[in-house]
């Protein structure tokens, strides 16, 4: 329950003492990164020394309060490096019930540097990307039951260039409220994304396939998938140290739509789903021919379109 200064007394006090002074709660965020001296040092100096002042006692009434008082306990808890706040910073986060405050929450988790708090950011992160992904491969069966694995799949991997736009955007932007919000939403599109890829690729190999080459089949695209993991994943690590994130969202963005536009190049539009055909070259009981009624010039019959020794485009 969020509670008000004027209901407060205590947090009323507190919030002239720590919250409006300057309007600090204005000022933390994307403002002090564009500060300059003297204006930054006192500034800096000030929130350190009330850091330094407020009680744990205090912090925790503080976040009790609107998005501006947990903004600012936020803060001085990540200047301060109290890590007894860390799991209601947790809590808070998750449950998001103010705007505002979430970019503080993971400045102060951040601050305590432990593979602890990183674990937390991640997993929301990752929970959001499972999220999308999960929502996808429910809605998929029946959008592919009216919609070609084809047009699905390409919309997909084109998706995945417009998410890496919207990372790169988010991760140039000054920091603010609305940022750790945007970037769950951006995992969730990745997850949706990637699902949109991945979901039907099952589906397309036994179609395309005989029964007894499809082990071969997913063997290979396994293998061809993790290969380029293999090579994105170091890529991705290695760009974003020496480099910045916003170099290595530029590089994995622009791999991306280049897979995106050759998948669109070689992948042919008019593949059917079922094909009629004719077999010239085939014996007479031939296990292929079992349901294949005699042509002009050999033996004809449908199927479902595959590519292998028997039918050559």
């Amino acid at each position: 329950m969020i509670c008000h200064p004027h209901d407060d007394a205590e947090l009323l006090a507190l919030v002239r003492r720590y919250v409006t002074p300057e309007r600090r709660y204005l000022k933390l965020g994307g403002s002090l990164l564009r500060m300059r001296s003297p204006e930054y040092d006192r500034f800096m100096r000030d929130l350190c020394e009330d850091a330094g002042l407020i009680t744990a006692d205090e912090i925790a009434t503080l976040l009790e309060g609107g998005w501006r008082e947990r903004r600012t306990a936020a803060w001085l808890v990540a200047v301060s490096r109290r890590t007894e706040f860390r799991e209601r910073l947790g809590e808070l986060l998750l449950a998001s019930e103010v705007c505002c405050a979430g970019m503080a929450y993971c400045v102060a988790l951040a601050s305590f540097g432990t593979a602890r708090d990183a674990d937390l950011l991640v997993s929301l992160a990752l929970g959001a990307y499972g999220g999308g992904s999960m929502i996808v491969t429910l809605i998929l069966p029946r959008v592919l039951d009216r919609v070609s694995d084809r047009a699905v799949m390409l919309r997909g991997a084109l998706l995945l260039t417009l998410v890496f736009a919207a990372l790169g955007a988010v991760t140039a932007a000054g920091s603010g409220g609305w940022q750790w919000p945007a970037l769950l939403f951006i995992w969730a599109a990745f997850g949706a994304a990637c699902s949109m890829v991945l979901t039907p690729t099952g589906r397309l190999i036994r179609r395309s396939t005989p029964p007894e080459e499809r082990t071969s089949a997913f063997a290979a695209q396994f293998s061809l998938s993790h290969s380029c993991w293999l090579l994105t994943y170091p890529l991705a690590g290695w760009l974003g140290a020496e480099a910045g994130l916003q170099s290595a969202v530029v590089a994995l963005g622009a791999i991306a739509l280049t897979a995106g536009l050759l998948a669109v190049r070689l992948w042919p539009t008019k593949n059917r789903l079922v094909v009629e055909h004719e077999h010239t070259n085939l014996r007479d009981g031939h296990p292929h021919l079992v349901d294949a009624v005699p042509g002009p010039n050999g033996w004809r019959h449908s199927h479902d379109y595959l590519a292998d020794a028997l039918h050559t485009r």
